[in-house]
């Protein structure tokens, strides 16, 4: 679940996502992706790899959320992520799973203008290696170089301890 600390810094950081159209990566089960919703955001779509995850999503239901299956890095993009349709992109916990550079190439062209990406991840020291599938992190260079990255208008980024929130903003076409 969303820590209260996490809630306040989105609704801080983050554009309002009432009445927005938004898309949850790597949604998981799901509680997010309703939280987006209970917000008020006009449609939130939860994507995952997991048939096992979006089933359990599916168990609780909620009028403006969808679920639909995606790999990021190994499926195409489905006809849902088109040039412009969202406003808003979140991916808590799960961008070192993905390939960064395709992944903020597509979320880019998904966005509208002034759309935002709303990223939460793991930050581990440089060098540390985790055994464990279920535990990867960027590393600091990893998160500086997403913060650098000249395709986004503006950023912002908080960092507590091992979590980095950030938001970029505004991708150029």
């Amino acid at each position: 679940m969303p820590s209260q600390k996490e809630l306040e810094r989105f609704l801080l950081m983050a554009p309002s996502p009432r009445g927005l159209r938004v898309a949850d990566l790597g949604c998981g089960t799901g509680k997010w992706t309703r939280q987006l919703a209970l917000w008020g955001a006009a449609r939130v779509t939860g994507y995952d790899y997991s048939p096992e995850a979006l089933r359990q999503a599916r168990l609780q239901e909620h009028p403006a959320v969808t679920y639909r299956s995606y790999d990021v890095n190994g499926d195409s993009i489905p006809a849902s992520l088109s040039p412009g349709s969202l406003d808003l992109v979140t991916c808590r916990f799960s961008l070192a799973y993905f390939d960064v550079a395709r992944f903020l190439t597509d979320v880019a062209r998904w966005l509208t203008r002034d759309g935002a990406l709303y990223i939460l991840t793991p930050i581990a020291d440089e060098g540390a290696v985790d055994e464990d599938p279920y535990r990867r992190a960027l590393s600091q260079t990893q998160l500086d170089s997403l913060l650098g990255n000249v395709q986004w208008a503006q950023h912002n980024c908080l960092r507590d301890r091992n979590v980095a929130a950030v938001v970029l903003q505004g991708p150029h076409g």
